[in-house]
């Protein structure tokens, strides 16, 4: 579906059973998304943004991030999480980090806020992106 392209992580640890498992369930969202197609319903885009946070979650929680200091300190704040991932060493020049903050102030009306007439993200944009970010977490 999409290229992998300039995504990379750097020096990859020893796997850690819990960072894989929720490395499975960010792949298992992520097909659920991509599965629906181009509808762009907002509970495709809920699908899209779980997927990232868990697959970024892995990633710091390999890199030795507590599960409950990631839930503490970023609870579900993409850009955030994001952020802590590149500097843990998650390469990511091709994602466009506005991208991803845009899914998840959207995502966050849509669950708090029960608002779903704010336009979200280009869905194509993130059938391009999700993808990609999720399998460099997985290194």
């Amino acid at each position: 579906m999409s290229s992998n392209r300039g995504i990379r992580a750097a020096d990859t640890p020893a796997v850690n059973p819990k960072s894989a498992e929720l490395h499975r369930n960010a792949r298992l969202l992520l097909s659920d998304a991509v599965a629906l197609g181009e509808r762009a319903t907002p509970g495709q885009f809920l699908l899209f943004r779980q997927a990232i946070e868990l697959a970024l979650k892995s990633f710091l929680h390999q890199r030795g991030d507590s599960l409950k200091n990631l839930r503490l300190e970023f609870a579900c704040d993409l850009e955030g999480l994001l952020r802590r991932a590149r500097e843990r060493g998650l390469a990511t020049e091709s994602v466009d980090a506005r991208l991803i903050l845009e899914l998840g102030r959207y995502t966050e009306l849509a669950m708090v806020r029960c608002n779903f007439s704010a336009a979200g993200p280009f869905l194509a944009d993130i059938c391009r992106v999700a993808p990609s970010l999720v399998e460099a977490c997985r290194r």
